[in-house]
């Protein structure tokens, strides 16, 4: 019996690339639930100020992970046209764009303060958000980078690379979350901190897997990545003037569900508990699917 043909671009080639990244949204999606799971049995109180601190850092990182996305297009088109070469320089453009965006992130931490502030939040979860938010943007520079590198691996079709990588940070953020957040093995009782650590080394172990990768003999060759690390101005042009539309749009998208989400905090304990179980599960049932995207 002979084989129907494969036909380039069509469901197949679909499935195979995004089936990794819908695995990999939803590992993301298990470290966020993971994390709140575990707080509420500490109280109700810091798994609320984890669901505030950690939408609020990712508001802060929100407009430069839509710029750098846009690496994923770029990196396509580059590989589509044959020139393999600049693929990496792409890259670098967005790590040189991660590591120019860090200290404006860190720089506008107090404004995040004066947003909890004036959002006339209970001060007990402040101080929980403000503990969990502080360590997720000090790790802001490692979101950046897996960005950039997680784009990179999309673009050129390797997405086996990015759901490898998901699949090490989920399982290392959730047993280092539950190890600091209770103290278990020697480690003293953490809380709301341990659960930011836990989620800030997860999400490094999962770099660390996308950099050996990277320069893995074979990618270094066939990308010339030893020979990219220079300032491109023209796909420097590139990623800037076709990536902060994305980036304005992430960002206002972001803001808009921060602030809805602080208007239920502040009604009160009850409100604030009811509205952080209903979007924990919520992330559940459409995370997984942006993957598709």
């Amino acid at each position: 019996m002979k084989l129907k043909s494969y036909t380039p671009g069509g469901v197949r080639e679909m499935v195979v690339i995004a089936l990794p990244m819908a695995v990999s949204f939803a590992c993301d999606t298990v470290m966020i639930f993971t994390d709140r799971i575990l707080l509420s049995r500490l109280g109700p109180q810091w798994m609320n100020g984890a669901m505030l601190g950690g939408l609020t850092s990712f508001l802060m990182v929100s407009f430069f992970i839509g710029l750098i996305g846009y690496i994923t297009a770029l990196t396509a088109q580059y590989l589509g046209a044959e020139r393999k070469a600049y693929c990496s320089v792409v890259v670098v453009q967005g790590l040189l764009i991660a590591v120019a965006a860090y200290p404006l992130i860190l720089a506008a931490q107090p404004l995040a303060y004066g947003f909890f502030q004036a959002m006339n939040l209970d001060e007990e979860q402040v101080a929980a958000a403000r503990g969990y938010f502080d360590i997720l943007v000090y790790g802001s520079l490692i979101v950046l980078v897996r960005s950039c590198l997680s784009s990179f691996f999309s673009g050129v079709g390797r997405t086996r690379v990015v759901m490898a990588a998901s699949l090490l940070a989920m399982t290392v953020n959730v047993l280092a979350s539950y190890i600091l957040i209770f103290g278990k093995f020697g480690f003293p009782v953490m809380g709301i901190k341990g659960a930011a650590l836990g989620s800030v080394f997860g999400s490094l172990c999962g770099v660390l897997m996308m950099v050996l990768f990277y320069f893995q003999r074979g990618y270094r060759k066939e990308f010339n990545i030893m020979h990219s690390f220079v300032f491109d101005r023209e796909v420097m042009k590139k990623l800037l003037r076709f990536g902060y539309p994305t980036g304005i749009e992430m960002f206002f998208s972001v803001l808009a569900f921060d602030v809805l989400v602080m208007v239920f905090h502040s009604s009160g304990a009850a409100a604030a508990t009811a509205s952080t179980i209903m979007f924990n599960w919520d992330l559940v049932t459409f995370i997984p699917l942006l993957g598709v995207e």
